[in-house]
């Protein structure tokens, strides 16, 4: 599978959850893209305790040998908002908000 003789997969690979070959979580096709989910295994956080794991997400393309994205989504501490990480270059990262449950929705 190209995917995982990608840069950004092998590079991932230590913080994947499962032995090698590494599950896939989930995975789909949609528009000539196959989509591919993998855990993120836990990290540790400063005081010795594992903070949530999250996913990484790769999109691939048939007419491309490398994935056309290749991304992390980490909840932050709060569980309010996800960290994205692209882990194609130039790389870089950013929080978004993730919506409010939808038993919350249209409640006052």
């Amino acid at each position: 599978m190209p995917l995982k003789r990608s840069p950004e997969f092998r590079a991932l690979r230590p913080r994947l959850t499962g032995k090698a070959p590494h599950p896939v979580y989930d995975s789909w096709l949609d528009d000539g893209f196959h989509f591919f989910v993998f855990v993120l295994a836990p990290a540790e956080n400063g005081e010795g305790a594992a903070a949530e794991g999250g996913y990484a997400v790769f999109a691939m393309h048939p007419e491309s040998a490398e994935p056309v994205s290749a991304v992390t989504l980490v909840a932050t501490e709060t569980g309010r908002h996800v960290e994205i990480t692209d882990l194609r270059p130039p790389g870089g990262s950013h929080i978004a908000p993730l919506p409010e449950p939808s038993a919350a929705r249209g409640q006052s």
